[in-house]
């Protein structure tokens, strides 16, 4: 019980800091894509997380395996923004609402 209370504090801090990291570059910078781009590695973190201090079985490692390789074939999502970004931004004028959907939605 220990062990999982102690992987769902991690997994809960990885997300904080990934959300915090989404949403403060995506204000800072105008590009609204990098939860686009956390989201081909996060999982890949939470999986071996899961496997290395968490289940220690084949079938976790092999799980893990999978979703680096789903990780590294989605590449940190390179590019620009999404186009769907700004089609948004459109339709929201407000800033200070623009920055909640970013904080909430995004």
């Amino acid at each position: 019980m220990k062990r999982f209370i102690l992987l769902l504090v991690v997994a809960l801090a990885i997300f904080c800091a990934g959300s915090a990291f989404g949403f403060g570059f995506g204000a800072a910078m105008g590009d609204y894509s990098w939860v686009d781009r956390l989201w081909s590695t996060v999982p890949v973190v939470f999986a071996w997380i899961y496997a290395v201090k968490g289940e220690h079985s084949l079938a976790s490692f092999l799980a893990a395996a999978l979703v680096t390789v789903w990780g590294v074939r989605r590449g940190g999502y390179t590019g620009k923004e999404d186009y769907r970004w700004a089609i948004m931004r459109s339709r929201i004028a407000s800033p200070v609402a623009w920055q909640f959907f970013n904080m909430a939605f995004i």
